[in-house]
């Protein structure tokens, strides 16, 4: 089983443009057992990260999907999608959220992924 703090955080460059840009991209694992002897693994990440106007969220499964900010606080919810979904830095009224940190997490287990969004 899968601790819910182990990650692997890679990053890589794109210098195919005058600027050199650096992404990170934290790749987790959420471990479930749903009640079976097998416990179902689900992987799921986003990038790029840091983010300006949109995240790519990508999941090994069909999950809902729950981004809260740093105080706790619900900001928006997306209902059960897969396998990919791009987040455009909205929240649940349509308001853009302000740059910070936001965390993204299944429905199921405890694990989150520490996203920040720049202006």
């Amino acid at each position: 089983m899968i601790a819910p703090e182990e990650k692997l955080t890679i990053g890589w460059q794109d210098d195919r443009t005058v600027t050199i840009d650096l992404y990170v991209a934290n790749v987790q694992a959420v471990t479930s057992t749903g009640g079976g002897a097998t416990p179902t693994l689900l992987v799921f990440r986003a990038m790029p990260n840091p983010f300006t106007s949109g995240l790519a969220i990508e999941l090994g499964t069909l999950s809902a999907i729950l981004i809260h900010d740093v105080s706790g606080s619900l900001v928006r919810r997306f209902a059960a999608i897969g396998p990919r979904l791009i987040w455009d830095g909205r929240d649940s009224r349509g308001q853009e959220v302000p740059a910070g940190i936001y965390f993204l997490r299944l429905p199921v287990g405890a694990a989150s992924i520490k996203v920040a969004r720049v202006e």
